[in-house]
């Protein structure tokens, strides 16, 4: 007997929104960056998260400055993440910011936070109409994201494809990337995220 369910909800547009072309520069992540102190390291020389030339226009980039980052529902309270600007001002003049992977975009947490706080009923750390929030975004169609998805090269993206139906919901494109790639549930948000942002600037998981 084949299963019948409802489709699910369309995704807030916040999620699906791609940044354009003419933005003046945006969030880059660094996805090789998985923890605190791995970023902390790199912020000793904030250079090396320079990227090879502006995403825009190619340009160099010249370090702009550093800026805070909070870190809510942790023991270290915040971070800092660095800024480039593009050295063609007068044509471009674009600013980028650099997020370690470890970092949920728009979410002012770390993976990890976020995966803890949705795997359990309470979390003192994240209030509940948050957790509400974020488990409403994960419950919405996950089209978007699959479209992205399947720009990006390799088999992990292929396989998360091939296993994610046409009406499935993002928790479910998340369940069978966490079930392909074996990645813990902070890991599999962070590198889904990641991976979408990079193929198509803009896209959030949640």
């Amino acid at each position: 007997m084949t299963e019948h369910r409802s489709p699910p909800p369309a995704a807030e547009a916040c999620l699906c929104r791609a940044d354009r072309s003419s933005h003046k520069g945006g969030s880059l992540i660094a996805e090789d960056v998985r923890d605190l102190a791995s970023h902390e390291q790199r912020l000793e020389t904030p250079a090396v998260y320079r990227p090879a030339g502006c995403p825009r226009c190619q340009a160099k980039l010249h370090l702009h400055d550093l800026r805070v980052r909070l870190l809510l529902g942790q023991a270290e309270r915040c971070t800092e993440v660095v800024r480039f600007r593009c050295a063609d001002r007068a044509r471009c003049g674009a600013t980028w910011q650099v997020l370690p992977a470890f970092l949920a975009r728009c979410l002012w947490r770390s993976w990890a936070v976020v995966a803890s706080a949705l795997e359990r009923r309470e979390d003192p750390r994240v209030a509940s109409r948050t957790r509400r929030r974020w488990r409403r975004r994960l419950e919405s169609d996950a089209r978007a994201l699959v479209a992205a998805l399947s720009l990006a090269s390799g088999a992990l993206a292929r396989a998360v494809i091939a296993a994610t139906a046409r009406d499935a919901r993002r928790i479910e494109l998340v369940g069978h990337y966490r079930t392909v790639s074996g990645c813990a549930a902070g890991a599999a948000l962070a590198e889904l995220a990641g991976g979408v942002h990079r193929v198509v600037p803009g896209i959030r998981l949640m």
